[in-house]
């Protein structure tokens, strides 16, 4: 009988022991994890400053290649005059155009590409108690359609060289406008020139001097979303021709 309550007792620290050890064990892998995540932690806190926002374009080949290039902050993209162009036509088209739906979105874009000064005169012109403003003249009578007839190229920054400066990024950009209004009255609070089609729609030619210039990738995501490489018109300026 003495035996027998010899290896019970036996048995009872045997088990006594592999518990300790057990939660021992258990308590060193907590320990180690908890370790491991206050070292993650401080390692995150000391990468958040190098924290930046970084552009990533993605091109398309002419036979359908595609391939992924990338731009830091600030750094201003290769251009070349067709894309320039192209951000040109499309500043025009926004500006020029007019939508009473879509007015106050048409309106922050030319702000988004736009300098202060060039914001502050299209300002002025789309002040509602200006007779000639567009929110003003079509109110929510109409809307008003553009059409880009040529862009020329009088002068690019990018012909100075070390020897010969003074160019500027300057073109002129031929455009129609065309007033549509909406139901058959519209067209008597206005009278239709000779060049209109029909007696409800209003057509007029315009010219454009724009210059511009880049500021580079902006590190704000708002902005970089909606003018990734920085195109910013410095002058605007407009006249009326015949058509």
């Amino acid at each position: 009988m003495s035996d027998y309550f010899s290896i019970a007792r036996n048995w009872a620290d045997d088990y006594s022991i592999s518990l300790e050890l057990s939660r021992r064990r258990y308590q060193m892998a907590f320990l180690g994890m908890a370790f491991l995540v206050l070292v993650l932690i401080i390692s995150l806190v000391l990468l958040l400053p190098l924290k930046k926002i970084q552009l990533a374009i993605v091109h398309e080949g002419p036979s359908g290649e595609t391939w992924v290039s990338t731009l830091d902050t600030g750094v201003v993209p290769s251009t070349t005059w067709a894309k320039e162009k192209s951000e040109i036509a499309h500043y025009v088209s926004l500006r020029e155009s007019y939508d009473p739906m879509l007015y106050p979105y048409l309106s922050q874009q030319i702000h988004w590409f736009s300098d202060d000064l060039v914001q502050n005169q299209y300002a002025q012109e789309q002040d509602p108690n200006n007779p000639e403003s567009l929110s003003h003249f079509l109110l929510d009578k109409g809307f008003r359609t553009v059409k880009i007839n040529s862009v020329v190229n009088l002068d690019l920054e990018s012909k100075n060289t070390d020897t010969e400066r003074g160019h500027l990024n300057l073109a002129q950009v031929n455009y129609v406008v065309t007033d549509h209004w909406f139901g058959v009255g519209g067209s008597e609070d206005i009278e239709a020139p000779e060049t209109s089609e029909t007696p409800n729609n209003t057509s007029q030619a315009f010219t454009a001097l724009i210059s511009w210039s880049y500021t580079g990738v902006p590190d704000s995501p708002d902005a970089l979303l909606q003018n990734w490489d920085g195109f910013v018109v410095t002058k605007y300026q407009t006249q009326r021709v015949n058509l």
